[in-house]
């Protein structure tokens, strides 16, 4: 990790895309054959979050959709190896759009300022990132990320910054020249399941080990504690065995979607954890995580929906429990459910094409 920091970025994208070369060649050749056909979007993901994988696929649906425009689909590592020639083949009309999911800001600061150079590199096209959770450790104190963030996107006229929460519409509104809306996290446009019967009562586990987790709940005792009831586990992981391409992204993204219908309720501390269920129309119990983006989506966007309830403080198991057992006995009413909109992103690309 040391010896990271001095190795060039473009280096660790040849290491970390190696497989994936050919499939960047070609996107290069088709964007050079017809450099019109095409709509932008940038910082895919190769890795193994399927949440980010989910947004990913729901942005592409969402383009094609509303522009009836191929997607060419750039994964980071792509835009970091052919960034020169992407600036010189995107031609000026052409639409940029920008992943959205939780890396503004200063927990993933190597995110951040690749974010900020995809911007900035095509400050002259009609850009959008699509929704994101902007979160500094500290927002009312100026850091070397943030300024800098604030100094690159002022250099941007034409760029349209989306929010999922509440706390990070108010801090683009405050710190950033550009035009910010708020407008529900991109992954609720995905197609859902249609309601689902399982034989047997089955809860989904699917909690997050890096720097993001919840402290508001010991996992382990309440795996026991579902143990010593005798209910049915399942792990989930919203991050997969290894690495996904764009080719397989789709397929992987609803074979866990499948994984989450077959349970009767999910705990889980992930954004797309919780989202992931509501998809699979499966009940849900989330913990609020350290930047707050479980809470965030969920205030604005997924609050009235009966089988997704929040927990954001410390609570112990037997309160949690309680409130599983209640949701099991509920008949919850899936039809008509979908109340999610996003006429906020509708309304931009309506003035860009007028």
């Amino acid at each position: 990790m040391f010896l990271s920091r001095f190795i060039p970025r473009r280096m660790v994208a040849y290491y970390k895309s190696f497989n994936y070369l050919d499939s960047f060649k070609r996107k290069i050749n088709n964007l050079k054959n017809n450099p019109s056909k095409y709509v932008i979007l940038l910082g895919t993901p190769l890795h193994s979050n399927m949440g980010d994988h989910l947004i990913a696929e729901s942005e592409v649906q969402y383009l094609n959709d509303k522009l009836k425009l191929d997607v060419l689909d750039v994964p980071t590592e792509m835009y970091q190896i052919y960034r020169k020639e992407l600036i010189k083949l995107i031609p000026l009309r052409t639409y940029v759009f920008i992943t959205g999911g939780g890396w503004m800001g200063d927990v993933w600061p190597i995110e951040e300022k690749i974010l900020e150079n995809m911007a900035v590199d095509f400050k002259d096209n009609k850009t959008l990132i699509f929704p994101q959770t902007i979160f500094y450790r500290n927002p009312d104190k100026e850091n070397d990320v943030s300024i800098r963030a604030k100094k690159q996107f002022e250099k941007c006229k034409n760029l349209v910054i989306c929010t999922r929460d509440e706390r990070s519409f108010e801090y683009a509104k405050k710190q950033y020249s550009n035009y910010s809306i708020l407008c529900p996290d991109i992954a609720l446009y995905h197609d859902r399941l249609s309601p689902h019967a399982n034989s047997k009562i089955k809860i989904g586990i699917c909690f997050r080990n890096d720097r993001e987790f919840s402290a508001h709940i010991n996992t382990g005792e309440l795996e026991q504690s579902l143990s010593r009831k005798g209910f049915d586990i399942v792990k989930l992981s919203t991050i997969a065995d290894k690495p996904v391409s764009c080719q397989e992204r789709a397929s992987k993204v609803n074979d866990l979607l499948v994984q989450f219908a077959q349970c009767d309720l999910v705990f889980t501390d992930r954004l797309h954890g919780m989202v992931y269920s509501y998809l699979a129309r499966t009940s849900c119990i989330a913990f609020d995580n350290l930047t707050k983006k479980v809470s965030g989506v969920y205030d604005l966007w997924l609050k009235d929906c009966k089988y997704i309830k929040i927990i954001d403080s410390n609570c112990n198991c037997e309160i949690v429990l309680k409130l599983m057992l209640n949701m099991l006995d509920s008949n919850f009413e899936y039809e008509n459910d979908n109340c999610i909109n996003f006429h906020m992103i509708d309304e931009v690309l309506e003035s860009w094409q007028k």
